[in-house]
C-alpha cells in the first residue's frame, strides 16, 4: 500500500474484517494483511466472528458472507409450502424441495438450498432428515401432493 492509495475494503459483515480491491482480506484495526488460501477452486481466508467462531471467507463472491440473505430472497419468489412432517423443508408444486433451515457447516451452509433428488425404484425420492437427525427416504410424488393435494403438479 502506497501512501496515496486510499484504504477502503469492503467490510464482511459480523467481522473486524474487510476484502480489499486487490483480493485479500485485510484486518481493519490493524490494517495488516491476512494469509489466504486456495481451496476448492477459489481463495479462502480464515476470519472469526465477534462471537469468537472461525469460519473460511471466499474472496470471489463478498455476498458468501450473506447467502443466506440473497438465497432467501430467490425462494421467496417461488412459491412454496412447508412440508407436513418435515419441519426444515418447503416444496413447491412442481417438486422441488428446499432445505429452508440448513446447519453452519457442510453442503448449503448458511442458507436455503435445494435437496438432491435420486431414482428409487424408477420414481424420483430424496432423503429428509427429521428433527432428530433420522434421515428417510421419501417419494417426491407423495411429498408434492401431500403438501400441495390436487395443485401439485408431479
Amino acid at each position: 500500500m502506497t501512501a496515496t492509495t486510499t484504504f477502503r475494503p469492503t467490510p464482511i459483515p459480523n467481522t473486524n474484517y474487510g476484502l480489499a480491491d486487490n483480493g485479500y482480506v485485510y484486518n481493519l484495526r490493524t490494517k495488516k494483511r491476512l494469509k489466504r488460501v486456495w481451496i476448492a477452486n477459489g481463495w479462502r481466508t480464515n476470519c472469526t466472528r465477534m462471537d469468537g467462531t472461525s469460519f473460511w471467507f471466499r474472496h470471489n463472491d463478498l455476498s458468501s458472507a450473506t447467502r443466506s440473505e440473497a438465497l432467501s430472497a430467490s425462494l421467496s419468489r417461488e412459491d412454496t409450502l412447508p412440508v407436513t412432517g418435515w419441519p426444515k423443508y418447503a416444496t413447491t408444486r412442481y417438486g422441488a424441495i428446499w432445505c429452508v433451515a440448513s446447519g453452519s457447516r457442510g453442503r448449503g451452509a448458511g442458507g436455503p438450498f435445494l435437496v438432491s433428488e435420486f431414482l428409487h425404484r424408477g420414481n424420483p425420492h430424496v432423503n429428509l432428515s427429521d428433527k432428530y437427525g433420522k434421515r428417510r427416504c421419501v417419494s417426491v410424488k407423495k411429498i408434492a401432493q401431500a403438501t400441495w393435494g390436487e395443485e401439485a403438479c408431479v
